[in-house]
């Protein structure tokens, strides 16, 4: 499945009474990984990428060099790696990702929830600052 159609899965809106989503639609963004490879490995190789200013094509790139992902997978763990820090920024517990259903996103939550320079690093404007809403 590609990038557009996990996004249009993740964010078009389900039925409100039904709490369910549509049929055919998955609210699991996990990929599958080499074996010997976890989401904090990619967290970390996205997280360094970002340090170094790399643009994203190249990270992705790297991605799909170092980890043999797909450039749909790729691009979804770039993707979902600033996400997890996006929510780390609000320095709100709530916000953490669910781990099953988004492990690279909760790996990246929990990285700099432990580590907030790489939030002052990576998205300088929000360092310091709590946000009590919930990110994206």
């Amino acid at each position: 499945m590609g990038i557009g159609n996990r996004l249009r899965r993740l964010f078009q809106p389900s039925n409100p009474s039904s709490g369910a989503l549509p049929e055919g639609w998955t609210d699991d963004l996990s990929i599958a990984l080499p074996a010997g490879r976890s989401a904090e490995d990619v967290v970390d190789h996205v997280i360094r990428a970002a340090r170094t200013g790399t643009p994203d094509d190249a990270t992705e790139r790297s991605l799909i060099d170092v980890f043999g992902l797909s450039p749909e997978d790729a691009a979804l763990a770039r993707d979902r790696t600033f996400a997890g820090l996006v929510r780390a920024a609000t320095r709100n517990e709530a916000n953490s990702p669910n781990r099953e259903k988004d492990p690279i996103a909760w790996a990246s939550f929990q990285r700099a929830s432990r580590d907030p320079s790489i939030i002052a690093t990576i998205y300088p404007q929000w360092a310091g600052q709590r946000r009590d809403d919930h990110a994206s």
